[in-house]
C-alpha cells in the first residue's frame, strides 16, 4: 500500500497472475479503509465509488471484469499479452 509502504505491518500485494488478481481484488480497497496512514479524502472518494459499484457492474456485459483485470495485468507487467482479444 502506498500509504502504509516503510510503517511497520504494511500492506503489500503481490498476485502471480490476472485470474488471481481478479478473484483477490476486494482485498485492496478493504486494505485502503482500514489503513491507518491512508487520506480521508482517499476513503471518502473510495466509499462513494463502492457505493455505486454494484449498479455500475449490472450494466456491463459477462465477462468484463475479467477483461479489465487482464488489461490491468498486461500495464502493470509490459510485454504481457492477454489472452482475450479487446
Amino acid at each position: 500500500c502506498i500509504h502504509c509502504a516503510g510503517f511497520p505491518g504494511g500492506r503489500k500485494f503481490f498476485y502471480r497472475t490476472s485470474e488471481i488478481l481478479g478473484g483477490n481484488y476486494a482485498h485492496i480497497p478493504n486494505h485502503v479503509m482500514a489503513c491507518k496512514n491512508c487520506p480521508l479524502e482517499v476513503k471518502s472518494t473510495l466509499a462513494a465509488k463502492k457505493r455505486v459499484h454494484a449498479e455500475e457492474k449490472a450494466k456491463l456485459s459477462r465477462g468484463s471484469q475479467r477483461l479489465f483485470f487482464e488489461r490491468v495485468w498486461g500495464r502493470l507487467h509490459a510485454g504481457w499479452v492477454p489472452l482475450t482479444a479487446s
